[in-house]
């Protein structure tokens, strides 16, 4: 079985689609036939990794 994540060699800055929080977006999970990304933020007790289906781009 091939390995069903995909890591990103630029991490991409971006802003969490339902709280609007900064996150950076690591990988793409390939694992289903809907790709999600893969992000790592910081919450109230450390740092998160999630799955999500899109996220929204920052400004340069």
């Amino acid at each position: 079985m091939e390995n069903a994540v995909i890591a990103l060699q630029t991490q991409i800055k971006a802003k969490h689609p339902t709280t609007g929080k900064p996150i950076t977006i690591v990988g793409v999970d390939t694992s289903s036939p809907e790709p999600r990304l893969i992000v790592v933020h910081r919450g109230p007790k450390g740092i998160y990794a999630e799955a999500v289906d899109h996220a929204d781009e920052v400004p340069e």
